[in-house]
């Protein structure tokens, strides 16, 4: 638990009225340009977020926390590595292909005309990332690591009369640098350097270029599938920014904010900051050529009991309180409300045995994860909404993950 003592000697206290104003600075460098897409993309997000409903921005007791909010890193309880860690998402027509391959090639072998018009809002995805390694020293403040991410994405977009394909294929490889210290003893600041290198294409294929007579869509007659094909890369370099103050109330229970603006990659004159773009724009409505990560803006709230040696974790974020990625002014999309009940709670906050909840844009996920001596293994279910409103496309995925952590 975070003390709430006063500053260490030699460390000057901040008053209130510059945490204010530190917030307010925050604040305003946390919006950003339009967005296009209609899913939060985020890099390396791993099982125990997403079970928890995608609220974890005030979470910060573990180092998951490092791609949500870096300021924790200069609270957890000790150091850690983790040398493997595995995860595969997908959802439920990847379940339902590798459970029987030969009936989906089947299926979508022959699509013709009308059959493509009848699957609008279908998708196909699947995730797979991997930590090699990542550091974890909290007394220094510092992380760093390596990871690899690939993602395939298919989802079938417009009207019955002229539909169209999305497609997103990408493989990433992460380099990032963390770095946290305490103002007080209970206001936290982090910031997080990153490059990612991509090798990807992400593209709207329209009914026409499908389907129209003597149109072939190709490996060969595309230069952004011939820059997929050739294994063209376009790096993009990143920045994240976070704040995490514990409340000086309710000791046991640890109450805390948190605020982040995660991937920074860059601005301009008319929108300011902007996300981290993968090659150049086909057009100002369509995403880079290899997609992006969007600048994203969450704050949160969290508690952490802990009663009988059992961690009771709860939280409530807002993502995209900027109005800037997510379409509309729908509040109940961009809602997260996460449940943890840690049963054997350990000091670089893994447990023995978890049981995760969540709701995310008001769609339910749930799951188990355990840490057993250097092992930790988890599966589960979440959802996320890709309309422009909750309930309006929500896409059902499954998760399964396995990791060393020394």
């Amino acid at each position: 638990m975070t003390s709430n003592k006063s500053a260490k000697p030699g460390r000057p206290k901040l008053p209130d009225a510059r945490y204010a104003f530190v917030l307010v600075l925050f604040c305003s460098l946390c919006f950003a340009g339009d967005g296009w897409a209609k899913e939060l993309r985020r890099s390396m997000s791993f099982i125990r977020p997403w079970l928890m409903g995608d609220a974890y921005v005030a979470v910060a007791d573990e180092s998951s926390m490092l791609f949500y909010n870096p300021a924790g890193l200069a609270g957890l309880g000790e150091p850690s590595a983790e040398v493997f860690n595995f995860q595969l998402n997908g959802d439920e027509r990847v379940k339902t292909a590798l459970l029987d391959p030969d009936n989906v090639q089947s299926e979508f072998q022959n699509v013709d005309q009308t059959e493509f018009r009848s699957r609008l809002g279908e998708t196909f995805f699947v995730n797979f990332n991997m930590r090699l390694p990542i550091i974890v020293r909290p007394e220094s403040g510092i992380a760093y690591g390596l990871g690899i991410e690939f993602r395939t994405f298919l989802e079938i977009l417009g009207n019955p009369i002229l539909p169209s394909l999305r497609l997103e294929l990408v493989l990433d490889r992460v380099m990032f640098f963390s770095k946290s210290f305490k103002v007080t003893e209970n206001f936290l600041l982090g910031f997080t350097t990153k490059a990612i290198t991509r090798i990807g294409i992400d593209k709207t294929l329209t009914f026409g270029e499908l389907f129209a007579a003597g149109s072939t869509v190709s490996l060969d007659n595309d230069p952004a599938f011939n820059d997929l094909q050739n294994g063209r890369t376009f790096t993009a370099l990143g920045l994240d920014l976070g704040l995490l103050y514990h409340l000086p109330l309710w000791k046991d229970w640890d109450p805390r904010v948190g605020l982040s603006a995660l991937n920074i990659g860059g601005g301009d004159a008319e929108n300011f900051l902007r996300g981290m773009e993968f090659g150049p724009r086909p057009d100002p409505f369509s995403p880079p050529q290899a997609g992006e990560l969007p600048q994203i803006n969450t704050i949160g709230f969290a508690v952490s009991p802990i009663v009988a040696n059992i961690r009771f974790t709860m939280a409530f974020d807002v993502v995209d309180y900027s109005r800037t990625v997510l379409p509309g002014e729908n509040w109940k999309k961009r809602s997260r409300l996460g449940f943890e009940m840690g049963i054997g709670p350990k000091k670089d906050g893994t447990a023995l045995f978890s049981v995760l909840a969540g709701l995310n844009a008001n769609h339910f996920s749930a799951g188990i994860l355990s840490r057993v001596w250097i092992f930790e293994i988890g599966f589960g279910n979440y959802t996320v909404e890709l309309g422009d409103k909750s309930g309006d496309n929500p896409d059902k995925r499954f998760l399964f993950f396995f990791g060393v952590r020394i």
